[in-house]
């Protein structure tokens, strides 16, 4: 008798077999897992691939929007939900009735309806979205979960205000268990002090109230015996005086009861009223729970949806075993056979990874023949085949007395029997378990019959007969798995075009096998046997040298990019602080232009006030100097020039220009002087400018009615502060700041600065009042308030 353990194959068909070897049972349990709902977690593990490409593309589609849906959208709101089968059939019956429980598993479905009606609602999808269509099933039923809700807690209890009625008897039922309450605690107390019970406590017996009474004493209590211990020294006795309280307790609890059944029937009648639309609601459901399952799937292994065709290649990128990805790191499948390739034969040694690239090859083609996302990167292409067929592992069967060989080949004999040009044939270790030389020549055979069939075969070998007929036959392709041959390790990368060597000989002097037998069994090997080995091996090598040189290339290549990145980082970097540099020489100039101006007034003033004595007359003279050696030095320094700077020949008297550096607008005064250098009148000074600090300026519009006016323009990007604190300076530092300070103000357009100079002597104080006196733009002052600083401020009103 066979095992239950053991699957029996002997009934299946052979693409049924395909199922088991490729282990697509154990990857449909991994869909399951994914699924919401029993029902959906059944279908999915009954999942079968599709007849027709077109719902394979209609569940891509829904997927591939689920997926956009849930890169873009508010959390999915989709969770666990219990079967509404049996639920829906009792409600299409007219007058039936559905009990609490059936409510508690129905009152979150609908809720779900509607959650995710309101979900896809906000989504705005567009007519030509695949769920479009469905969300037109889908019936949110805000009404009956406000009806459930009024008559059941989410514990399971019918509330009390679900009826006045049932309000009414449960509230009668609690007085009568109170007032029996009361008469048992005196009963107990009597009957306690008298000794004639077991226990102070009373307790339940057939649903109604007893004492525990001792069964000496027993005829000393009166009322009806419930029940006796099982030793027999206790009797249970129902006091008569609580008989008829009890008796009315129960008669309240039946009509307890039938009000609930009479709610429960009202609610069930409602539900009734929206069976079909609940119906289609849970159907629209399930059909959601499904795609989203199979999207989790994919999401959940950073999954793609491959181009599926009728008359396209086969092409991995990436492609992983799912269950393998699981449990380690593993090197992905890449495969590209086009359309005009039938065959490809895999070679290399044992363990190196050629049954883990057949059975990914045929997950991805069975997943995808399901509409289900494969585990592999964008980019890949998967036919569509009408079944895949398999010939791997161990075949051999003892209860049906055949060796591996016969195995193996009952197995082939089906294939070929059902292979069409359409299907997918997976062929392991091909011409294994016979004479060698018989086994090359069926194998090769079995190949050129599905080759010239046009049905796509990949198979697996170590005989060097079929690596020669590979590479000689049109439609077939060489491929083997990249092995290291001086670690003497599989690499677990396929490589498509070349064979590739079993290493044999190589791995078993690894695993320690003496010297004298692997000399002894290269001898037996031949020399053209050893020779294409020898070939093969050294092509090995120099693909691998290739490799690394390509791999060396692009880590140049990227390193060479990251410089360019850097280079281009830093020369932002320095046109940036260039025009900081530039911006900061700018304000510089209109600092010390200021000054000059100021320290020329002030000159000006003493000379007046002295009456041009000869030594003031020199100290103003190297005053002037000074300050015009600083001026030179500034137009020496980088400053802001026009991208179009004024030339000679638009120099004209009265033209309007901007003075770049200073960010104000002027008036040229006559020609450009031998210097090369024009004079600008900006309205409350006037200087000399390089030409290439100048452009046109724009007339303003109230500039074309009054030609005669002169506009300053202020940076918009300089604040400037109402106060200035002179606390701590020499009278003569004290007056460059505060004339330098009333300038800005005036230019800011301020109506109102504080001077703070402190008490102190007072001789810093009378400065500035001079000072003010004296200053055009100083309409008044005034020493400040109590709550203005007192005497230490003077308050100053421009014009």
């Amino acid at each position: 008798m066979r095992s239950p353990l053991t699957p029996n194959t002997s009934d299946q068909t052979p693409s049924q077999k395909a199922f088991t070897q490729l282990g697509f049972r154990d990857v449909r349990e991994l869909l399951a897992q994914e699924a919401h709902g029993d029902r959906v977690s059944a279908r999915l593990l009954a999942l079968e691939p599709l007849d027709e490409i077109d719902l394979a593309r209609e569940r891509f589609a829904k997927t591939r929007a689920l997926w956009e849906f849930w890169r873009s959208s508010a959390p999915f709101p989709l969770r666990h939900y219990d079967d509404l089968t049996d639920i829906l059939n009792a409600l299409r019956v007219a007058g039936g009735l559905i009990g609490v429980e059936s409510f508690l598993v129905l009152r979150p479905v609908l809720e779900q309806f509607r959650l995710l009606h309101r979900y896809f609602f906000q989504s705005r999808m567009e007519p030509e979205n695949p769920w479009f269509g469905w969300f037109g099933k889908l019936s949110p039923q805000p009404k009956l979960e406000e009806a459930i809700d009024r008559v059941i807690s989410p514990e399971g209890f019918v509330l009390d205000n679900a009826s006045a009625e049932l309000g009414k008897i449960r509230n009668a039922i609690q007085r009568a268990e109170a007032a029996v309450r009361r008469e048992m605690d005196r009963l107990v107390a009597q009957y306690t002090a008298q000794g004639l019970l077991t226990d102070d406590r009373p307790t339940i017996k057939g649903g109604r109230l007893v004492l525990p009474v001792s069964s000496n004493a027993k005829r000393q209590v009166k009322g009806v015996i419930q029940d006796q211990s099982h030793t027999g020294n206790t009797t249970y006795v129902e006091p008569l005086e609580i008989i008829e309280l009890n008796n009315k307790i129960r008669s309240l609890q039946l009509d307890e009861a039938r009000e609930i059944e009479r709610i429960l029937r009202a609610l069930t009648a409602k539900c009734h009223a929206e069976a079909a639309p609940i119906a289609q609601s849970y159907d629209a459901l399930i059909d959601l729970d499904f795609i989203a399952s199979l999207a989790a799937f994919g999401k959940r292994r950073s999954g793609s949806l491959p181009q599926v065709d009728k008359n396209i290649g086969l092409k991995l990128v990436n492609a992983r075993l799912p269950l393998l990805s699981e449990t380690r790191d593993v090197i992905p499948l890449n495969l590209h056979l086009d359309e005009n390739t039938h065959t490809l034969v895999i070679t290399g040694p044992n363990a190196g990874g050629k049954t883990v690239a057949l059975k990914t090859i045929g997950l991805m083609v069975l997943l995808a023949r399901c509409g289900v996302p494969i585990p592999a990167e964008e980019g890949s292409e998967i036919p569509w085949v009408d079944a895949v067929y398999s010939d791997i592992g161990d075949q051999q069967s003892i209860l049906n007395d055949l060796s591996t060989f016969s195995a193996h080949m009952s197995a082939l004999v089906e294939i070929v029997e059902n292979a069409t040009a359409e299907s997918l044939v997976l062929l392991d270790e091909l011409g294994t378990g016979t004479d060698p030389a018989e086994g090359g020549a069926l194998a090769r055979a079995l190949l050129n019959t599905l080759t010239h069939r046009g049905t796509t075969t990949i198979a697996t070998t170590h005989l060097g007969e079929l690596k020669a007929y590979a590479h000689d036959t049109p439609g077939v392709e060489n491929a083997s798995m990249e092995f290291d041959g001086e670690r003497l390790e599989p690499t677990y990368r396929l490589r498509q075009g070349t064979p590739g060597s079993s290493y044999g000989l190589e791995i078993s002097r690894r695993l320690g096998l003496a010297k004298e037998i692997l000399d002894e069994a290269r001898s037996y090997i031949g020399d053209k046997r050893g020779s294409l080995e020898a070939l093969i091996t050294d092509l090995e090598h120099r693909l691998q040298e290739a490799d690394q040189s390509r791999l060396e290339v692009k880590r140049l290549e990227s390193l060479l990019k990251s410089r360019e990145n850097e280079m281009e980082a830093s020369l932002k970097a320095i046109r940036k602080a260039h025009k900081t540099a530039t911006r900061d020489a700018a304000r510089e100039a209109q600092r010390l232009i200021a000054d000059a101006r100021k320290t020329a007034e002030s000159l000006i003033r003493e000379i007046r006030e002295s009456q041009a004595e000869k030594s003031n007359i020199q100290s103003v003279r190297t005053k002037l100097q000074q300050k015009s050696r600083e001026l030179e030095t500034l137009s020496e320094e980088a400053v802001p020039v026009a991208e179009k700077p004024l030339e000679k020949s638009q120099v004209q008297d009265g033209t309007r220009v901007q003075v770049l550096p200073l960010d104000q607008h002027g008036t040229i005064l006559g020609k450009v002087g031998g210097s090369g250098r024009v004079m600008v009148d900006l309205g409350d000074k006037r200087m000399q400018v390089p030409l290439d600090w100048l452009a046109l300026a724009e007339p303003a519009p109230h500039e074309a009615e009054n030609s005669g006016a002169v506009s300053v323009t202020i940076s918009s990007d300089r604040q400037y502060s109402s106060t200035l604190d002179m606390r701590g300076m020499r009278v003569d530092e004290g007056e460059t700041a505060l004339l330098r300070f009333l300038d800005q103000a005036v230019l800011a357009n301020l109506s109102r600065v504080d001077i703070i100079h402190g008490k102190g002597t007072g001789a810093l104080k009378q400065r500035v009042h001079e000072l003010l006196k004296g200053h055009k733009s100083v309409q008044e002052f005034r020493v400040g308030g109590m709550d203005e600083g007192g005497a230490g401020v003077t308050v100053v009103y421009l014009d």
